[in-house]
């Protein structure tokens, strides 16, 4: 363990309110050789005063830049990060297990794969204060490309990465990309091996907009549901993703899964609404992602 390399990367955007807790527990890993690098955003909020005590004592390199959103800013922290082992991403709220880096190298490594590696873990959703922990309940059960095509699964403040799996995902840089796990998560799953940790190490916690949808009402949950997949453009953007996914890597995709992706990015609105098999882990979530191709918004 002692001789692998890992790089935390982060990128901040005025989050003075949490950032310390997360980089706390971040530097209080029971692992050894982590390095911090933490790009900022643009915060002018206090938050980069804070990174900067951070530097200063050494426990993190910072990178100070403009704001560009945070999908950019990720790539561009993976780009000067340097020749590491392995990366994690962090986002700046949640607060980590002190296992949570030795635990995924060490089943990355148990895996004994070869190739680009992409490790994900359950995770405990909490509310502001990190009280009232819930599993999120995620389902890794059979997840393959074709279902991260339209639905974003994998969480990024769990994924640990080896160096393969940066250098294949960060190829032709941020240009597209709706989110950076959600790529990260649709490349593993297509080109590189998945590695699914059931058990949590992460408090991710839920605030303001970031509200989890747990508990809520049917009716409320429904609602939530159809704004999570029409609100904010975001139609027009993951089509962007689906694209720049196929022209990246077609040829580099299993032939089957090469035709389930140039359907989606190259195909009419019938073709798209009955395509063989399943694209989202639920049933009401499928049927409305169907009716959105069948209508020609995706």
């Amino acid at each position: 363990m002692r001789d692998q390399s890992i790089a935390v990367v982060m990128s901040s955007y005025n989050g003075a309110d949490y950032i310390v807790e997360q980089l706390d527990s971040i530097l209080a890993q029971n692992i050894s050789n982590l390095s911090v690098i933490v790009r900022d955003d643009g915060s002018n909020d206090g938050t980069v005063q804070i990174l900067q005590q951070y530097a200063q004592r050494g426990d993190i390199r910072l990178i100070c830049g403009e704001n560009e959103g945070y999908v950019r800013s990720f790539f561009d922290v993976l780009a000067v990060a340097g020749d590491f082992d392995y990366y994690c991403f962090a986002d700046q709220d949640d607060i980590w297990l002190s296992d949570k880096v030795s635990s995924a190298i060490s089943l990355i490594q148990e895996s004994s794969t070869r190739g680009p590696v992409l490790y994900c873990s359950e995770l405990l959703y909490c509310d502001e204060h990190c009280k009232n922990p819930q599993r999120s309940k995620l389902n890794f059960i059979g997840l393959n490309g074709q279902k991260m095509v339209y639905e974003d699964i994998c969480s990024g403040n769990t994924m640990v990465f080896n160096r393969e799996m940066k250098e294949l995902a960060t190829i032709g840089g941020a240009k597209d990309i709706f989110a950076h796990d959600w790529w990260f998560g649709l490349v593993g799953c297509s080109l590189g091996t998945l590695v699914w940790d059931e058990n949590p190490h992460i408090l991710y916690r839920r605030t303001g907009n970031n509200a989890s949808p747990s508990g809520m009402s049917s009716l409320r949950l429904a609602k939530y549901r159809v704004e999570k997949i029409f609100g904010n453009g975001k139609l027009p953007r993951i089509r962007k993703q689906i694209r720049r996914f196929y022209s990246q890597y077609c040829d580099q995709l299993d032939p089957q899964l090469r035709e389930i992706v140039r359907v989606a990015a190259e195909g009419n609105r019938f073709q798209k609404a009955f395509a063989p098999g399943r694209y989202r882990q639920k049933r009401g979530d499928e049927l409305l992602l169907r009716l959105t191709l069948l209508a020609g918004l995706l």
